[in-house]
């Protein structure tokens, strides 16, 4: 079945830009807004501003785009359970030492296992340690 038109019925339209402030409010932001200098303590929603003192160790955490904290929950199988810590800059091995030290000395030395991937510049440590290592996080200032 073929369809037509007819030219006449098309009408002349114009277009409107006085509603769109409405629309772009709806719409994502291009760019997140940089953190504000004054913020020094927790917000209210939980979130903890890096220091500048994590400038000082031979690695470094970067935060994501949206200034979070690179720590990722996986669960394999459904029932092997890893945490991911991405974004690492500078000497993965000196950090994960001390990562693996910190959960052994608050885990009650209990053997940590952990895989590198250096050119990925992530780690995968074995168990359900993510508020462990956001709290190792914080503690250095990242």
């Amino acid at each position: 079945m073929r369809v037509s038109f007819d030219a006449d019925l098309i009408s002349d339209y114009e277009v409107s830009t006085k509603e769109m402030k409405f629309v772009d409010r709806l719409l994502p932001k291009q760019t997140v807004p940089q953190v504000p200098d004054n913020i020094t303590g927790i917000t209210p929603s939980g979130w903890i501003p890096s220091k500048e003192s994590s400038t000082s160790l031979p690695y470094f955490v970067r935060r994501t785009k949206n200034h979070m904290l690179p720590v990722y929950a996986e669960v394999q199988h459904t029932n092997r359970h890893l945490v991911r810590i991405k974004n690492i800059d500078g000497d993965i091995w000196a950090f994960e030492k001390d990562l693996c030290e910190y959960l052994e000395n608050k885990h009650n030395k209990r053997p940590i296992l952990s895989q590198i991937h250096e050119v990925g510049r992530f780690i995968r440590i074995k168990g359900q340690y993510i508020h462990d290592v956001g709290d190792f996080l914080i503690n250095k200032g990242f």
